[in-house]
């Protein structure tokens, strides 16, 4: 598996804002998101060993780590790097959007 960095986006957080509960429908928000992207493009019955791991790292900024894999059949040949970063960048998409109610003022 191939691992990349992705853009880093700063939004001059207010983070008091920003609590546990609010990570967390952000997290579990992102994760429907992969989940949906991945099984439009394969086929809900062809995707098997999903894991979606979204890490949040929360100390003078606000930093998340998505890790995505998944199976296939082998007679399916798809490009599972594209698909994979597809789902994460909508997944980012979403982020942003929702972090930027907690921008500083």
């Amino acid at each position: 598996m191939v691992k990349r960095e992705r853009d880093i986006v700063v939004l001059n957080l207010d983070l008091d804002r920003i609590n546990e509960d609010i990570i967390s429908n952000i997290i579990l928000e992102a994760e429907e998101i992969i989940r949906n992207c991945i099984v439009k493009s394969i086929g809900g019955k062809l995707v098997s060993d999903l894991n979606i791991t979204i890490v949040v790292d929360k100390n003078d900024k606000l930093t998340f780590t998505i890790d995505v894999t998944f199976s296939a059949p082998r007679f399916l040949e798809i490009e599972y790097d594209n698909i994979i970063d597809t789902a994460i960048e909508e997944a980012a998409k979403t982020i942003e959007s929702r972090l930027l109610k907690y921008v500083k003022k």
